[in-house]
């Protein structure tokens, strides 16, 4: 569900790095971009800072790019 999806996703630039493919510096440069948008909303725990979908809505949008995309 859409809720679930705001909730779990809750990862650090590295381990989306990781699942991307990408290099960290590669991911915490989109993953900025994507704060500043406020599709993305960051969490910074001590040495950390965690990503998660800004809201419901963002993952809406989401799904409905999935289904255009496929």
């Amino acid at each position: 569900s859409r809720v679930a999806m705001t909730k779990i996703m809750n990862l650090t630039a590295k381990e989306l790095a990781y699942c991307a493919n990408i290099s960290p510096s590669t991911a915490s440069g989109h993953l900025g971009k994507l704060v500043a948008a406020r599709l993305l909303t960051v969490t910074r725990n001590r040495r950390f800072s965690y990503y998660r979908l800004a809201s419901p809505l963002v993952a809406t949008m989401l799904e409905s790019i999935k289904v255009v995309a496929t």
